[in-house]
């Protein structure tokens, strides 16, 4: 039987959602937090780096190599979501989907403020 995935921060949480749709720089990751949180989340970038060291270590994510896009910085560090990446992603927003659902069975979910 394989290992169950590891649970998730949540930044962690967020960068591997970042990294979903395409490869992104770390500035480029720190903006789609922004954005995927409406705002409510602004990593800094040692927020950031301490993230994407564990997630490197796990192997969720890899650093692709320098001028892997002729037209960056070569300074730039460019990462990539692996395929166990995207797999402990997606059992983690399963997981929380399901603790939702038993929130909202427990009418602990909050109400709309609308």
């Amino acid at each position: 039987m394989p290992d169950p995935p590891p649970l998730l921060g949540p930044v962690d949480l967020l960068v591997l959602l970042a990294l979903v749709d395409r490869d992104r720089h770390g500035y480029g990751i720190r903006q789609d937090v922004l954005e995927l949180t409406g705002g409510a989340v602004e990593l800094d970038a040692g927020n950031l780096y301490r993230s994407m060291r564990r997630l490197l270590a796990r192997g969720l994510v890899e650093r692709l190599p320098a001028g892997s896009d002729p037209e960056a910085d070569p300074r730039r560090r460019d990462y990539r979501l692996t395929a166990r990446g995207r797999e402990v992603a997606s059992a983690e927003v399963a997981r929380l989907d399901r603790l939702l659902r038993l929130g909202a069975a427990r009418r602990l979910r909050a109400e709309s403020s609308s």
